[in-house]
């Protein structure tokens, strides 16, 4: 019987002395190699330490690899070093050094042209956010990062990118864009034949189906990724789909089955010291014992959640457990100790809240960060240098998409007329004419990203909002193109005005991180195919009108509401009202020659219409054009 285990013993003996001898090893090469080396053997024991959970050596020897690598200009590594230190802050609960962290790897990793690798640091900067409920600096790093990967082609990173924003879509309640979402990730999996890859998209579906209450196809896609991963041997991710399972059949009432789901989850995550999938499904079996009134099963479960809970500081998982606590005392009868783990939970609520307030804090922390005057000095020349070739090279984008957009407009308008007399000649300017949309939407994405890239480095604010001007009226004149490009064949110069103005509206509240929560909208749009050559002026006229709301309507206001009303006044007459609730116009304004007034004022007579603008209960401003020249 005895001998049974000295196989296994031995085996575990030698594992344990290889794998000392191989971190002695490194600290022997690390010490003894030249200078330019030695990151990169500090790399590998920082990462060591990760694996084994040791954070203060594992962030002693990322210091390390950092400060030789600056010392040899390897900028890349100097990335690296920051991108894992990142890590260890996060693993530690040190989120403001952590978004530290990984704004300088992504600093560094950008002077070393590493696309691929800023791309990645910005998808673990995008869960950080997401993780502390920043939903705005979630959704600005990963939709860089998914710019990044779709001109690269890196679809299987694309994929975790969209699945990403696909959650965080759900949490806030936009189902119908979470579902978007979650499918091209799904999508391109499958393209991709990455099977642990779709399983989780099935998954992250029946969230989805879950949330919205449609039981039966939740537990068909959660089945569908269990046999995925058994097919494949994924067994780490077990317990998550087991969990789900149990999840549906609670909401179905089918407890016995339920219970069978939870105690498979609640073993391989125990087998695996997994603290926080220990706690919570200890907590969904003690929650399920006492809904049947049988607090002396719940007893057990109760303990290992509130145990593993306080062990691994896990705050929202220990207030469930305590909530669950005093239910068991008040079914057993004990009503001393249900206060007394009332108040338990009220102590552990209390510091949900410090920690939330704090969170909210981290954004405005991380931006006024202060950098060390040795690295300020050294950048501010170069910054001041290249400020004037950025500005100049923003106005050469301008002008080369302008030309692009007229090219389209013109290839658009001879493959019309081509089309009707050479019919023998369709396919081949079909096939152009896709190659020349998808090239022309390729760049306009590129060129927009590359704008907004750059604006990152810039620090003079009233530059900054320049350039953002800049990149919304791009984005205005690419959702010409998409609309254009999505039309039918036989009105190939007519969009749908409605679409379009809604989508730049929604663009535009991206671009100002404006969410649902900090301004009203009201869209009443009448649907309205237009002429191509009006939409333009149509769409740069709302892009200015908005952009003005956002400036300078809602300061100071708590309340704010923005509305955008497209009618049909006649047959052949439409009238577009942008209005808020601010303080209104000057009384002076007209007089001043206020410029955006006099850019839609030009706008609407090229619409052959006019403009007007006077106070409601705020600003308003009114567009009058004919559907037609």
């Amino acid at each position: 019987m005895q001998s049974r285990w000295i196989f296994p013993v031995f085996i575990l003996f030698v594992s344990f002395a290889v794998n000392s001898q191989s971190m002695d090893s490194l600290k022997v090469m690390a010490r003894e190699t030249t200078d330019e080396r030695k990151p990169r053997h500090y790399l590998r024991l920082g990462q060591r330490y990760m694996g084994r959970e040791q954070y203060d050596s594992a962030r002693k020897y990322l210091s390390l690899m950092a400060e030789y690598a600056e010392q040899n200009g390897q900028l890349g590594l100097m990335g690296q070093a920051y991108a894992n230190l990142g890590g260890v802050s996060n693993e530690l609960g040190d989120y403001i050094s952590g978004i530290e962290n990984y704004e300088r790897a992504i600093e560094y990793l950008l002077q070393a042209n590493e696309e691929i690798n800023v791309a990645g640091v910005r998808t673990n900067l995008g869960q950080a956010y997401k993780g502390m409920n920043i939903y705005t600096k979630a959704f600005e790093n990963l939709f860089q990062a998914a710019d990044t990967y779709e001109r690269k082609g890196e679809k299987k990173r694309l994929a975790a990118v969209y699945s990403t924003i696909g959650n965080i879509h759900r949490e806030i309640g936009t189902m119908d864009i979470s579902y978007e979402y979650l499918i091209k990730a799904l999508e391109l999996r499958e393209e991709l034949d990455y099977k642990s890859g779709v399983a989780r998209s099935l998954q992250n579906l029946g969230n989805w189906h879950l949330e919205s209450k449609d039981l039966p196809k939740a537990r068909e896609l959660y089945r569908q990724s269990l046999d995925i991963k058994r097919a494949h041997m994924d067994t780490s991710s077990f317990a998550s789909s087991f969990a789900k399972l149990g999840e549906v059949a609670v909401e179905s009432q089918n407890y016995e089955k339920a219970r069978g789901y939870f105690e498979e989850s609640l073993r391989i995550r125990t087998r695996s010291k997994n603290k926080a999938g220990t706690v919570t499904s200890s907590n969904h079996l003690a929650r399920l014992h006492l809904s049947l009134n049988d607090p002396t099963s719940a007893l057990p479960y109760l303990r290992l959640a509130l145990k593993n809970a306080v062990e691994g500081h896990l705050l929202k998982e220990q207030a469930t457990a305590r909530a669950l606590f005093r239910e068991y005392y008040v079914q057993m009868g004990d009503y001393q100790s249900a206060l007394k783990s009332s108040n338990q939970l009220i102590e552990v609520n209390e510091l949900i809240l410090d920690k939330e307030k704090t969170n909210s804090l981290i954004e405005a922390e991380v931006r006024f960060n202060i950098k060390s005057k040795d690295r300020e000095l050294a950048f501010k020349e170069n910054e001041l240098e290249s400020l004037e070739k950025e500005r100049g090279y923003f106005i050469m984008i301008i002008l080369v998409l302008t030309a692009l957009a007229i090219m389209v407009v013109i290839f658009l308008r001879e493959s019309r007329k081509l089309s009707r007399l050479r019919k023998l000649a369709k396919e081949r300017v079909e096939r152009l004419l896709n190659e020349l949309n998808h090239r022309t939407k390729n760049h306009l994405q590129a060129q927009s990203g590359l704008i907004r890239q750059q604006m990152l480095k810039l620090k003079d604010q009233s530059t900054k909002e320049v350039i953002r001007d800049i990149d919304n009226q791009i984005k205005s004149i690419n959702l010409i193109h998409q609309s254009l490009y999505a039309s039918t064949e036989d009105s190939p110069e007519c969009i749908d005005l409605t679409t379009y103005l809604k989508n730049i509206v929604e663009n535009l509240m991206i671009s100002f991180r404006m969410t649902g929560n900090q301004v009203k909208i009201k869209l009443d749009l009448d649907h309205v195919d237009i002429d191509l050559h009006k939409a333009m002026p149509i769409g740069l006229i709302l892009n200015e009108s908005v952009t003005n709301v956002i400036k300078h309507a809602f300061k100071g206001l708590k309340t704010r509401e923005l509305t955008v009303r497209l009618k049909k006044k006649e047959p052949d007459l439409l009238r577009l009202t942008v209005a808020d609730n601010g303080p209104g116009f000057s009384s002076s304004i007209d007089k001043e020659g206020h410029s955006g007034l006099r850019i839609m004022r030009d706008l609407a007579e090229e619409l052959s219409g006019y403009l007007t603008f006077g106070n409601g209960q705020g600003a308003m401003i009114q567009v009058c054009f004919p559907v037609r020249n």
